[in-house]
């Protein structure tokens, strides 16, 4: 049962909105509030200028981490982007601990 919706880009979130989250007992939303899009807009529209000028962006024409010294090619970005997530999403072994849901929460910049 979920207790409604999280929205993301209002305010400052809890601690506890998040672990609503991250229980899947709330669903996160983005603000609709046009100044907050525009803010989203603008990073969409950084990484898009410098991906025309044939410029490497970490983590979309790059890998990450130690491997940023990899360039990926632009065909390819959006497969990484894809592949990211999907790696971070799972698990590589039998042998991973487990961890109970409560236990893997989001965790957010100040």
């Amino acid at each position: 049962m979920t207790s409604g919706a999280i929205r993301f880009g209002e305010r400052p979130l809890t601690l506890e909105e998040l672990l609503l989250v991250a229980r899947g007992e709330a669903r996160a939303e983005l603000s609709a509030d046009p100044a907050w899009r525009a803010r989203i807009q603008s990073g969409v529209d950084w990484i898009a200028t410098h991906l025309e000028k044939g410029e490497q962006v970490y983590g979309v024409t790059t890998g990450v981490g130690d491997s940023c010294v990899n360039p990926v090619a632009p065909e390819l970005a959006a497969q990484l982007q894809k592949n990211l997530l999907r790696f971070h999403g799972c698990a590589a072994s039998s042998g991973v601990i487990r961890l109970p849901h409560q236990s893997t929460t989001p965790v957010v910049p100040s």
